[in-house]
């Protein structure tokens, strides 16, 4: 009985043993010539590329499929194919006798989600008032995202020259617009580089 006993425990370590011994597989997939920036992978393979040459955004698929997927200037991509960036838009401002009249357009860059159908939604722009030249950081598999945006645009204007006084705060949220977390959570005067939000919508 006993020898039995020990002959299952040892085939058990042996078997454990064998598989965390086992080497990880890899498997090198050329991605063409053009290609010269990965912006982004997916957990399950979706890859935002860069090119050198027109069109300069692509989001390869699957099956190794290319979709075109500018002008957006994509930063993240989850496991559908949802993906979130930036473009930059003029900024609408009416600052009469503080910027002389042939001033050059003042841009910002604004939160964009593109879904998996191709449709583009200007988050910054549903919510004028919250978080703008914002820039997106991490997005889940539910389509909530998070990132920074930075405060600059508050600063003002003395002798047609931006004086900045610039602090990344950090902004959340989905198709529905953006929120700065300092409104949602008491935190007082804070600054952010980095954030991340995990499928359950925790964020760290």
């Amino acid at each position: 009985m006993k020898s039995t006993i020990y002959k299952i425990i040892l085939l058990y370590f042996l078997i454990i043993s064998s598989i965390q011994a086992a080497p990880p597989q890899y498997k090198i997939v050329p991605l063409g010539e053009d290609i010269n920036y990965i912006y982004a992978v997916s957990n399950s393979g979706l890859i935002l590329l860069g090119t050198s040459s027109y069109p300069n955004v692509l989001l390869r698929d699957l099956d190794g499929t290319l979709h075109d997927i500018s002008p957006l200037q994509p930063i993240v991509v989850n496991d559908s194919g949802v993906t979130a960036g930036v473009r930059m838009v003029p900024l609408d401002i009416d600052l009469p006798g503080q910027l002389p009249d042939d001033h050059a357009p003042i841009y910002v860059s604004h939160v964009f989600l593109r879904e998996a159908n191709g449709t583009l939604i200007d988050l910054s722009e549903k919510n004028p008032d919250g978080p703008s030249n914002g820039n997106p950081l991490a997005i889940n598999n539910k389509g909530q995202l998070v990132g920074f945006f930075d405060t600059q645009l508050l600063s003002d204007i003395v002798d047609g020259y931006r004086v900045y006084n610039s602090t990344n705060k950090g902004f959340v949220g989905d198709i529905n617009g953006l929120a700065d977390i300092g409104t949602l959570f008491p935190m007082g005067n804070y600054s952010v580089n980095n954030l991340s939000i995990n499928d359950e919508g925790q964020l760290y």
